[in-house]
Order: structure tokens, then sequence, then C-alpha cells
């Protein structure tokens, strides 16, 4: 799908979703599995040295239930932008116990390989420079929380 986002640069996406029934449960593999790919072209200054950025992502992760409450999710995903070493790669992991269909706790851990000359922020990034870390550094982040769905 090609779209263009709230700030009008074109993007396109693509995202592969595959649930696995009974079979999969059975010999003990994820259950859910995602995909995805997303390709942006953004025009403009985007930092003082960044003119028409284009940056690739692409990841993939998956959802573990040992037992019906307790949910093991994994995600590997990297970016890479123009041709420069501002690209990086994350890893996350959650565990959630599930209190009820709309109730869990859960602990969330992530790390951001940054290379050379990336920033890119473990949180999704805020307003710099709260987050953002110096160029090439990589960064860890966890989460604690409870989460309830309305």
């Amino acid at each position: 799908m090609i779209a263009r986002g709230a700030d009008g640069q074109r993007v396109a996406r693509l995202h592969i979703i595959e649930q696995f029934d009974g079979a999969a449960t059975r010999i003990g593999i994820a259950q859910h599995v995602g995909a995805g790919y997303l390709h942006r072209i953004n025009h403009g200054a985007q930092t003082a040295t960044l003119f028409d950025a284009v940056s690739n992502y692409w990841w993939l992760g998956g959802t573990y239930l040992p037992v019906p409450q307790i949910a093991l999710d994994a995600q590997f995903g990297h970016i890479s932008v123009n041709s420069s070493s501002a690209g990086a790669s994350v890893i996350a992991a959650r565990a959630a116990y599930l209190l009820s269909k709309r109730s869990s706790v859960y602990v969330t851990v992530g790390h951001m390989f940054n290379e050379r000359n990336a920033t890119f922020t473990v949180d999704g990034g805020v307003l710099p420079p709260a987050s953002t870390p110096l160029p090439g550094v990589d960064q860890t982040g966890v989460m604690v929380g409870v989460r309830h769905q309305f």
C-alpha cells in the first residue's frame, strides 16, 4: 500500500501477519508471527545535515503463550536511512500476565543498536534532547506497566 502520511510524505507499507492454529500449539512454537516493511520518502531538511531522507524499516516478531495467562513476545527490526551510516537495529521482548480478557500487567525490555551516525531512541523518540543518545551510542530501556482495554 502506498499512501500519504499526515505530514504529506509518501509512505509504502506492507504488513504480513500469520496466525498458527492448534498444530503450532501442540509442537510448542509461536502462536502468532508478524512481519512487515515500511518505506518512507521524506522531502526537505530532516536534520541539520540530512536532506531528502529515504528510509526502509523491516521487522519480524512473534508471540508464544506457554499457558493461557502468560504471553511472551519478541521482535527484531532494522532501519536504514539512505546509504548513510545512520541505520539501527532494535530487539525487544515482553512478558505479560493476563489478569482478565481486558487487563494485564507486563514488563518490556528493548535495546537499540545504533550505527555510527544514528541517534535512534529505544522509546520511539520524545522531543530531543530528553532521551536522544549521542551518535552511534546504543540505548537500552525497560518499561513496566498495567494495561486495560476499554
